[in-house]
This record gives structure tokens, sequence and C-alpha cells, in this order.
């Protein structure tokens, strides 16, 4: 039982943040405009939202990430 808490709590923690990041990108990074045909139109404009989009997944990941190896450490900390 001692292990199932952490986990659920990482997980519920994850799914959170994913639907926050669906709500950040579908409401602040979909709705940007296409730029002038001289700042690079469409283009410019997707390719921004693109690298916006993948800066917040990265961020979602780095998340998950350091809250895994904080519970991996406690876990082996405690089992020594």
């Amino acid at each position: 039982m001692d292990r199932i808490v952490p986990l659920a709590l990482i997980m519920v923690v994850i799914w959170v943040a994913m639907l926050l990041l669906f709500i950040v990108i579908q409401r602040l990074i979909a709705p940007i405009p296409a730029l002038p045909p001289y700042l690079g139109g469409a283009f410019a404009a997707g390719l921004i939202k693109a690298v916006l989009s993948f800066s917040l997944a990265l961020a979602w990941l780095y998340l998950w990430h350091t809250l895994v190896q904080v519970y991996r450490r406690r876990s082996l900390r405690n089992r020594a």
C-alpha cells in the first residue's frame, strides 16, 4: 500500500497537468493568427505554434521525469 499511493498521486498529477496543457494549447496557442506575408505568413505562425506546443510538451515530460526520479529515490532510500 505504501507504493500505490505515491504512484497514484504521480499519475493524477500528470493527467491533470496534461489536461491543463491541452487547454493552454487550445485556448492560447491554437488561436494565434497568421502573420503578415513579409514576416513569413502562415508558415511562420505555424512554426511558432509548433515550437510553443513542443516546448510545453517538453516541460510536461520533464515534470513527469522529475516526479518519477523523486519517487524512485525515496523508495530506494526507504528500502535500505
